[in-house]
């Protein structure tokens, strides 16, 4: 028994059904057909390689920092896991290559924390880009040798998060070559390398600063342009997929975005979702019924992207570069975050928690200081658990712990600081809250039972002595 599927003829310019045998994975034949395989409009696996289609949006971070790198400018992308920070460098790099004016050079720094990793990295990059590695019983002599000599070296270094915290000497020197104009910088980083913003004794205090904008980016969600931008792909001529009509398609591209808040991976992961059904079902025309049903499943990719967000809380120098939380950090992280929401959305009608009523309402409204945050949480514990129990989740989680947790979550699409405040912070266009009310309808729970369970997760944790 075989299917009927849908193929490109040898010419590309249209489709021909073609036999796909019925033992085939779905989504390998999705990928097999509309052309998929060799161009992937909708990655959601990994970061985009550079030129790619499936790359929109961040023009004016582009356009900022290719016209710096013109005027000897280096840049530093920050953000939360799986934003696009990666995808952003890689763009970045592959229109500097094509320019022929710079001699970009890839440099992969995740798990590095020394500069002896960091030659290592560069050795590597010598043999694939072009340019001859210098040698000197210093290391960092021979990585500034080896960048002088190179004509307009940039260097795109991802995840340098361990560099800023064990190779800041390296770092410094990098920034006084960055000031010579011998070389230009493009790194990503996460809270490490906020951190290191925040410290006067790092060089990144020196090279970024204040720049946040400017030399500095944070990355967030798509804005509305680039978000239907991205939707605009499931008519690239590629697909060959169209509209019911110009109310379904209004209404469509309302949903995806909507639903996803712009967030890249999950707005990829809805369009690919979208190709993989009308392909399953041999039909070309998107019907309104197919967005609606996504947002009926009972699936919940929102919350558990943001669940999946893992920022380690630890004090720098103990092991904030890993890449997960502790399994008690978490369930820290999700009490601290589920009082919040308790109080400041659940106090009222707990109806008004939709996204619908929500959407005109200035998120920013809804703050809160860590100093009140911190006596929230702790007024649950003392009213749940018994004798000093409280006091020793307060031992693993003192104040300082706060203050980290709420200024490392800026970096991601949960949380904001107001504008002013000090400390203070809103949830970023009421997400969290939204995706949790979700989440409790879907498991038939309540607020208060879900912080009670939090308690419980967080105390089992510390009982078992898992290791901070």
């Amino acid at each position: 028994m075989k299917n009927q599927g849908l193929f490109k003829d040898s010419q590309g310019k249209r489709y021909l059904p073609r036999e796909i045998p019925a033992d085939t994975d779905p989504s390998l034949a999705t990928q097999k057909s509309a052309g998929l395989s060799s161009l992937p409009l909708f990655q959601v696996g990994d970061y985009l390689p550079e030129n790619s289609l499936g790359f929109v949006g961040r023009t004016e971070e582009t356009r900022r920092i290719l016209t710096g790198l013109n005027t000897n400018t280096s840049f530093l992308i920050l953000g939360g896991p799986q934003i696009g920070k990666t995808s952003l460098m890689r763009h970045i790099y592959g229109k500097l290559k094509a320019s022929n004016e710079f001699h970009a050079i890839w440099l992969d720094c995740a798990g590095y924390r020394t500069t002896e990793h960091f030659l290592k990295r560069l050795r590597t990059a010598s043999k694939s880009e072009g340019f001859m590695l210098h040698n000197d019983a210093d290391p960092i002599l021979a990585i500034e040798k080896t960048l002088r000599a190179i004509k307009r070296p940039v260097l795109l270094i991802n995840e340098v998060d361990g560099l800023s915290l064990g190779g800041v000497d390296l770092l410094q020197q990098l920034c006084s070559l960055s000031e010579e104009n011998a070389c230009q910088l493009v790194m990503v980083g996460n809270n490490v390398a906020y951190v290191g913003m925040q410290d006067p004794a790092h060089p990144f205090y020196h090279w970024f600063h204040g720049e946040v904008g400017n030399k500095a980016f944070m990355l967030g969600a798509l804005n509305d342009t680039d978000s239907r931008e991205l939707v605009d792909l499931l008519q690239h001529s590629e697909l060959e997929l169209s509209w019911e009509s110009d109310t379904t398609r209004t209404a469509g591209y309302r949903g995806l975005i909507e639903n996803s808040y712009g967030i890249p991976l999950l707005l990829q992961k809805a369009c690919q979702g979208l190709v993989e059904r009308l392909h399953q079902e041999r039909r070309t025309i998107i019907r309104l019924s197919d967005i609606e049903s996504e947002e009926g499943s009972g699936f919940h990719p929102v919350w558990d992207y943001m669940q999946n967000i893992k920022v380690p809380l630890s004090p720098p120098g103990l092991g904030l570069s890993r890449r997960e939380t502790s399994a008690k950090e978490q369930s820290w992280t999700d009490l601290v975050f589920g009082v919040l929401v308790h109080e400041l959305y659940f106090q009222g009608d707990p109806a008004t928690v939709s996204g619908k009523m929500l959407r005109n309402k200035p998120s920013a409204d809804l703050c809160f200081e860590t100093s009140a945050a911190l006596i929230a949480v702790r007024g649950w514990l003392a009213n749940t658990l018994d004798g000093d129990e409280p006091q020793t989740v307060n031992r693993h989680f003192p104040t300082d712990m706060y203050y980290r947790l709420f200024d490392y979550y800026t970096l991601t699409v949960i949380l904001e600081p107001v504008r002013g405040g000090d400390h203070t912070y809103h949830f970023k266009d009421h997400i969290y809250p939204t995706e949790l009310k979700h989440y409790l309808q879907g498991s038939k729970s309540t607020i208060e039972d879900y912080i009670l369970r939090k308690i419980g997760d967080l105390y089992e944790c510390l009982r078992n002595k898992e290791a901070i």
